[in-house]
């Protein structure tokens, strides 16, 4: 860390369920559409509480914004404007389907923006579109990654190897992203991806998954029961009801509900009293 640089609370916030997308591996609960995104006003006293409780425990905040499709709450550009001027972060993780127009809004706003490519449903034109925006260096610079989803079909895998292809040779980055089988349950079974499979994905960047007992292939972080953890402090995380917890591990209970303010944010660690995360959010948070 940079002198004077203060550290960060990472918030992931599940702004809702509502997607146009519907890709067969993603569970239902990420895109069926029955928890409606929060008004603009709410977003921000959320999010200006956040800020002044942090700043307070001497930390920046990073908003992380996921769904279902965040780009779908087309007020999101507003909302960066109106905290433009707090220190914060702005991480966008998109099916990168927005307008144009919508992105020249909000390019601005965002430090980070995560776009993962989805074979089922995407246009992949417009997504050029959109990485050649966020690629032009005449405007506010953006972190991107962008992420190739794949499924142990070999279709799905044939293609996912060609596009990433392509989206390097044009932009120079890029990765595949293998899926879990359970996403959304706990998400640690990844799907039954042959060896040759992992090789591939291996010797294109990605990590090298530890062996287990369940499938060979689920990859167990170290065990953390009677820990000290940071969730509360390193992360934070709401979801689609307006639930706010210090993880998606859910440790420590429900901190409240951001409709029904005033909400009294964490200041301490807890002890964790499960084995190991299992979800990569969660990992962020120290465990001393």
């Amino acid at each position: 860390m940079e002198e004077f640089q203060r550290p960060k609370t990472r918030i992931q916030w599940l702004l809702g369920n509502n997607c146009n997308y519907h890709c067969s591996y993603c569970h239902q609960m990420f895109h069926i559409g029955d928890k409606p995104f929060p008004n603009d006003e709410l977003v921000l006293e959320v999010c200006q509480d956040l800020i002044a409780h942090y700043d307070e425990l001497g930390r920046d905040v990073v908003f992380e914004y996921i769904g279902g499709e965040p780009t779908l709450l087309e007020s999101l550009p507003y909302v960066g404007e109106r905290l433009h001027n707090h220190p914060v972060d702005m991480v966008l993780k998109t099916n990168g389907s927005a307008s144009m127009e919508w992105w020249q809004r909000a390019r601005r706003y965002l430090s980070k923006v995560v776009i993962s490519v989805h074979r089922e449903y995407c246009d992949l034109d417009h997504i050029y579109k959109v990485i050649k925006f966020l690629q032009e260096d005449n405007i506010t610079p953006v972190d991107l990654e962008v992420l190739v989803p794949v499924t142990h079909t070999d279709e799905s895998w044939n293609w996912g190897i060609n596009t990433l292809k392509d989206i390097r040779n044009r932009f120079g980055l890029g990765m595949l992203q293998m899926l879990y089988s359970n996403f959304g349950r706990g998400s640690n079974m990844y799907f039954p991806y042959s060896q040759k499979k992992w090789d591939q994905y291996v010797s294109l960047g990605g990590f090298q998954p530890t062996p287990s007992k369940d499938d060979g292939l689920t990859r167990l972080p170290p065990q953390y029961t009677g820990k000290t953890c940071y969730a509360g402090i390193d992360t934070l995380a709401i979801d689609s009801d307006g639930n706010i917890w210090r993880g998606w591990c859910n440790q420590g209970g429900k901190i409240g509900n951001i409709f029904e303010m005033p909400i009294f944010w964490p200041k301490d660690p807890i002890t964790c009293n499960k084995e190991f995360c299992t979800n990569g959010f969660d990992h962020q948070a120290r465990k001393d």
